[in-house]
């Protein structure tokens, strides 16, 4: 039986680039390449090398709107929330499980993954599809309904977000207008077809640049193991200040004590003297959740007390960071490092690990409902490009993490993050994260 592809439609919103932001202070971009088994390794002769022309490709005249002339039917359609909800949660807290290394900085952006994955689902079908929906953790249809209401009730203006499909300038591979028509009504995505004498990578990274303010120029370092048909990309861009900042002055250096023992100095942010931030105490962690202004997303964070974060991060499942969330209760002051993370990889290997093999699998994968690929069959996901850069200071943050849950103590003792511990940036109303890492060492 055919699958149902649909979602709640509505008006598209104006596309992310019109949105004029400040200097941002995290940012991330994950993107997926489709290629094709029939044909050998394709070189870039004739083309700069990728990311070189940040900035020009983007903007290039030639390159083609494949958007041009749809627009977003008006359908309603009843949305479960919480249980999209749930499913965002332990697909991140599952994603940081498989990308997690003991002693080193991590940082994901488990949404944008998410996003991704579902449009190339659009595409999907028999078992690829069904270790998609399994992994992602709800079927096609409630993906596309979840995330059409999500952007367009759960937006802000502190979150730039941009999804877009980016396909070569071969003639060889036409898209399915129905799978246009769904990642436009759902995702808000564009779609362009660049010029044949133009590298789609160099064109991916120019967009990328702009809509991440040039902080990650080159997302994809070189050309693919196969001939480019497709990318699905989504960028995030994020700033905001803390409700309440932390005053330089009361920063100090202090120790901060790593997994294997060593002992750094940090900058340690404090606000012992100033209000007063949510604690939560668990019997294993303690840890707190500091709001930012003017829009409905917080940071917070929890560092192990009973274990090592190796092991509190084996454990933690998307409930117990909901239940977290919900229980924190009571205030007093904090403590945190300041630091600049930035993180790369593809996350090729994670995803098979949690669950879509075929996705990626030559043999195996099905993606026939994406488009016509010239009579060539095993087309498969190559890559999962990834990267995420973190900083967290007096006056704000971006940042990323998974969380367990907990009661809290009567008596506000200080949280000190003076071992490494989960963070994560996370939506008030959803209570899912849109940023989750570990910071092992905030000197790294």
């Amino acid at each position: 039986m055919k699958r149902e592809r649909t979602c709640e439609r509505r008006m598209r919103p104006k596309p992310a680039r019109h949105l004029l932001l400040r200097a941002c202070l995290s940012l991330l971009l994950c993107g997926a390449l489709l290629t094709s088994a029939a044909c050998g390794k394709q070189t870039d002769s004739g083309t700069t090398a990728a990311g070189e022309q940040t900035g020009k490709t983007a903007m290039d005249t030639r390159v083609v709107n494949l958007m041009a002339g749809f627009t977003a039917g008006e359908r309603t359609e009843t949305v479960d929330m919480a249980a999209g909800n749930a499913a965002v949660n332990d697909f991140s807290v599952r994603l940081l499980q498989a990308g997690f290394e003991s002693g080193k900085n991590v940082q994901f952006a488990p949404f944008s993954v998410w996003q991704v994955m579902a449009m190339a689902a659009n595409g999907a079908g028999g078992e690829t599809l069904t270790q998609i929906e399994d992994t992602l953790g709800l079927p096609l249809a409630d993906m596309n309904a979840y995330v059409s209401r999500y952007r367009a009730s759960y937006g802000s203006r502190a979150l730039r977000e941009a999804n877009a499909l980016w396909l070569t300038g071969s003639d060889r591979f036409s898209p399915n207008a129905g799978f246009l028509q769904t990642n436009a009504d759902c995702y808000g995505a564009d779609a362009y077809r660049v010029p044949t004498d133009v590298s789609v990578c160099d064109a991916v990274n120019a967009w990328v640049n702009d809509r991440t303010n040039g902080k990650i120029p080159q997302l994809l370092k070189s050309a693919p193991d196969g001939p480019e048909w497709l990318y699905l990309v989504n960028a995030l861009y994020f700033e905001a200040t803390w409700q309440e900042p932390f005053s330089p002055d009361d920063t100090r250096a202090q120790s901060f004590t790593c997994e294997d023992g060593t002992v750094r100095t940090v900058d340690m942010m404090s606000s012992a003297e100033r209000k007063k931030e949510t604690v939560i105490r668990t019997a294993d962690a303690v840890g707190f959740i500091k709001p930012y202004a003017n829009c409905h997303y917080a940071f917070a964070a929890l560092m192990p007390t009973e274990t090592t974060v190796s092991e509190y991060v084996a454990a933690l499942t998307g409930e117990k960071l909901s239940t977290a969330l919900r229980n924190a209760t009571g205030t007093g002051p904090v403590c945190m490092p300041k630091f600049t993370a930035t993180y790369a990889t593809d996350l090729k290997n994670a995803l098979v690990a949690m669950g879509m093999p075929n996705a990626f699998d030559r043999a195996a994968a099905d993606f026939s409902g994406i488009g016509d690929f010239g009579g060539r069959n095993g087309h498969e996901i190559d890559q999962v490009a990834h990267q995420v850069t973190v900083t967290v200071d007096e006056s704000g943050t971006t940042a990323a993490a998974g969380t367990a849950a907990g009661m809290l103590d009567s008596a506000p003792q200080p949280v000190v993050l003076d071992h490494p511990f989960v963070y994560f940036i996370y939506n008030t109303y959803t209570r899912t994260p849109v940023f989750i890492g570990v910071m092992a060492d905030p000197t790294l």
